[in-house]
């Protein structure tokens, strides 16, 4: 499990997982939270500049998806201190990043794990009493 963090075949960042590193998360059963730190996420990695569109960011999700199936992917945000989308400041703007996927070709059953399912299935599965 990863709970904040991006592709690094699109950016190579140090936080950004590897497709090996995605490939071992989700043949454990993992989960993938992909990160809206603007320099995690654009093609320059520049973290100064959140003029960047969501589509990046739903380019990053869907290359995690494409490579390791959406029941491994969910949102990582990093609202507290990482510079953050324009269109997306803080967590008030949530519905801004389901509506990005929904308008990638996201189905409302894809949604819903990604917004909670996939971290409950984890947790569940890890958090024993």
């Amino acid at each position: 499990m990863d709970s904040h963090t991006a592709a690094h075949a699109l950016t190579p960042t140090a936080r950004n997982l590897t497709d090996a590193q995605l490939d071992a998360i989700g043949d454990s059963d993992g989960v993938v939270g992909v990160i809206l730190n603007v320099g995690d996420l654009r093609e320059d990695a520049r973290g100064d500049k959140p003029d960047m569109p969501l589509t990046r960011w739903v380019a990053h999700v869907d290359h995690i998806t494409e490579r390791i199936g959406v029941e491994h992917v969910a949102l990582g945000s990093d609202f507290d201190g990482a510079p953050m989308p324009l269109d997306c400041p803080d967590v008030a703007a949530i519905p801004r990043l389901l509506d990005a996927l929904r308008e990638a070709g996201w189905d409302d059953v894809a949604l819903r794990a990604f917004a909670h399912g996939n971290w409950q299935r984890v947790l569940r599965a890890t958090w024993k009493p």
